[in-house]
C-alpha cells in the first residue's frame, strides 16, 4: 500500500487542533461537564413518552364504506 505524505493543515484545521489540545491530554471534556451531559441523557431516557390517542373515525368510516 502506498503511503502519501500528509497534507498541510488548513487554517481552520489548525485552529480546531489548538482548541482540542486545550481540552487536556486526553482531549475529553471536564468531569463536571461529562456528568452534566450524562445526567441530561439519563433524565431524557427516564421520561415516559406521551401516548398519542389515535382517532377512531377511520375505523367507523371503513365500516360504513363496507356496509354501503
Amino acid at each position: 500500500m502506498k503511503s502519501f505524505p500528509p497534507e498541510p493543515l488548513t487554517p481552520e484545521e489548525r485552529e480546531m487542533a489548538q482548541l482540542t489540545a486545550r481540552l487536556g491530554p486526553q482531549g475529553e471534556p471536564s468531569p463536571a461537564l461529562d456528568s452534566r451531559i450524562l445526567g441530561a441523557a439519563h433524565a431524557a431516557l427516564a421520561r415516559k413518552p406521551v401516548a398519542r390517542q389515535r382517532p377512531r373515525w377511520p375505523v367507523a368510516m371503513g365500516l360504513a364504506a363496507s356496509v354501503v
